[in-house]
């Protein structure tokens, strides 16, 4: 995993998180927990969070800021990816400050770093999720630049229902494989996702250097009936700091026919699948994002026992907005 420079002004610093600090992260995790009125939901660990940021495979990495040589808050981020773009990105699981120590320029620090990672990783975006009633968080990401995307919402899966979503059939569903993808590419396009060019630098291209080889930024699975590809999606491991578990985030499900009527079996059994790999991976949630105006996909979320999380917005960085906020 690389290694994230130290960042300091006079009394801030900014630097990568060790194992030494991990009760410092857990017990932030428990202070932003109880600002955000979930304390309930924490039930992790020490052992577990130590284990996912610094074991033999690490799921995230964490920030902590400093000032005056005291712990006042920190960052916890990892991998993302956006199938739309083809683009790799940073996604911030938390950020969190200490009430106390709000408007000594934290926050923006800790942003600020995150967006100079991103750019020497190479990396397009930087995504984050905010909750609705948090509205001095909204004007101050607002401030930084970022895109709120107010029209979408995260959708979840965790015990109980994790596990009965992964009891359902996901006999067409397999990994993809590289003589998919022209049929990839196709559905893609058709659905829109993709534009339809055939340049060498196109989406589909990028997206397929991107998902295959040794170390693919996500992966690739498909439905297929009767031969032919009828649905696809990506996955990627995200990180549940409450849980001090890893997720699985499944992007861009596509099933062809739109969605209604004869795509539930292809979406039903793409999410199966995902949340079948969820649970064999140790996975402790199953997460997506559906558009609040698509009422009819809200309502097959629910029906695979899935929660619309309807206080959470999604927040992102991307392009000149990106630059300015790591040069800032």
């Amino acid at each position: 995993m690389p290694q994230t420079p130290t960042h300091s002004t006079a009394q801030l610093v900014i630097r990568a998180a060790t194992p030494t600090d991990v009760p410092t992260v857990l017990g932030l995790i428990r202070a932003l927990a109880e600002y955000e009125k979930l304390l309930h939901e924490v039930t992790g660990s020490e052992a577990a969070l130590a284990a996912d940021l610094f074991g033999d495979r690490p799921f995230c990495e964490a920030l902590i800021a400093e000032y005056g040589g005291e712990s006042v808050g920190f960052a916890l981020f990892f991998s993302h990816y956006d199938t739309a773009t083809a683009q790799p990105g940073l996604y911030l699981e938390d950020l969190f400050v200490l009430p106390t120590c709000r408007g000594l320029g934290v926050g923006k620090a800790l942003l600020r770093h995150l967006g100079q990672q991103a750019i020497e990783r190479g990396l397009g975006q930087l995504v984050w999720s905010v909750l609705d009633w948090n509205e001095p968080a909204i004007a101050f990401y607002r401030r930084m630049g970022a895109d709120i995307f107010a029209d979408t919402r995260v959708c979840r899966a965790v015990g109980d229902s994790l596990v009965a979503l992964a009891a359902r059939s996901s006999a067409h569903v397999r990994p993809a494989r590289p003589g998919d993808w022209p049929a990839i590419a196709a559905l893609a396009q058709a659905e829109g996702i993709w534009p339809q060019d055939s340049a060498p630098a196109s989406t589909a291209m990028r997206a397929q250097a991107h998902l295959s080889g040794d170390r693919p930024h996500a992966q690739m699975i498909v439905s297929e009936r009767d031969g032919q590809i009828d649905g696809m999606a990506i996955w990627f491991h995200n990180y549940s700091t409450f849980l001090t578990k890893p997720g699985l985030y499944l992007d861009r499900v596509l099933t062809g026919a739109g969605f209604p009527e004869a795509s539930h079996q292809t979406r039903q059994a793409l999410f199966a699948y995902a949340a079948q790999q969820a649970l064999a991976l140790g996975c402790g949630r199953l997460e997506s994002l559906v558009s609040r105006d698509d009422q009819e996909a809200i309502a097959h979320y629910q029906q695979l026992g899935m929660a619309v999380m309807s206080d959470w917005r999604i927040c992102q960085v991307t392009g000149a907005a990106l630059s300015r906020l790591a040069e800032a």
